[in-house]
């Protein structure tokens, strides 16, 4: 018998083995295609869902994005980007929304953001907004190049865009040079 031929079958014979090997193992490769599941897709719809929180505060250039929020210091408020393409603001004591930006010209937000999930920015250019997963425009606080440092969910449920280097609280209260709020304290 050649060389060529002892080869071949060694290499046979050693495909063989490890496929046996696989299978009282479970390591069947070739048919993993066939059985993986799609990616899990995000699901967060509510105040009682689970988003993972960045803070109370953002700067310009941070994102929020899909299932992910600010939450005030004293856990009493979230801004949270739900999954359904709402930037909703609650109130975590009474679970109720107290703001959301689900209308856009008139136009609810289910309609006009048909591509999910989407984001929301605070952008370097200052502006705050939202945009589907296509990059459309979706809602915007109409801060474009009105300069501003902070976003911040505060303790007593304003959501406050300031123009003020340096900012920090006092006491747990944010002073400074407002140019944007949601204009919810205390709800």
């Amino acid at each position: 018998m050649s060389s060529t031929k002892i080869a071949i079958i060694a290499l046979c014979l050693s495909a063989i083995i490890v496929a046996l090997i696989g299978l009282v193992f479970g390591w069947i490769i070739w048919p993993t295609f066939l059985t993986q599941s799609a990616p899990k897709q995000l699901s967060c719809v509510g105040p009682t869902s689970e988003y993972s929180f960045i803070g109370n505060r953002i700067t310009p250039g941070s994102t929020i994005g899909t299932c992910q929020g600010l939450k005030s210091a004293n856990d009493a408020y979230m801004l949270v980007q739900q999954s359904d393409g709402n930037l909703v603001m609650y109130n975590t004591k009474t679970n109720k929304p107290i703001w959301a930006h689900n209308i856009q010209n008139g136009i609810p937000l289910a309609q006009y953001s048909a591509k999910l999930p989407n984001h929301t920015i605070y952008q370097s250019d200052y502006n705050f907004a939202t945009y589907n997963a296509g990059g459309d425009l979706i809602w915007e606080a109409g801060l474009a190049n009105k300069t501003s440092t902070d976003l911040v969910m505060q303790e007593d449920g304003n959501l406050v865009i300031y123009n003020t280097p340096g900012l920090k609280p006092t006491n747990g209260v944010w002073k400074g040079n407002a140019i944007w709020a949601s204009r919810t304290v205390g709800k």
